[in-house]
């Protein structure tokens, strides 16, 4: 079974990948985009606590399907970032 940490890592690599900034504001005052990442990770990570991995493998199982609609709701294309000055 996938644990909290597997996600939590899953999590903060998708993270890693997009380049996204560290949340340093209150939930309320995130912006829409970050809040709905925010609650797909938990999402995932509900997920992952809740199957085994042979589930996830099997993509005739209702949680592959789910897992991969989280994952691809998550994955965008990369931003570019204003250079610093």
């Amino acid at each position: 079974m996938i644990t909290t940490a597997s996600a939590l890592i899953v999590a903060r690599a998708l993270l890693v990948a997009n380049a996204m900034p560290a949340i340093t504001s209150r939930p309320s005052n995130l912006l829409p985009n970050k809040r709905q990442r925010i609650l797909e990770l938990g999402e995932l990570s509900k997920l992952a606590d809740a199957h085994s991995l042979d589930g996830f493998h099997d993509s005739a199982n209702p949680e592959h399907a789910e897992l991969v609609g989280i994952v691809s709701r998550l994955a965008r294309e990369p931003q570019p970032h204003a250079a610093v000055k």
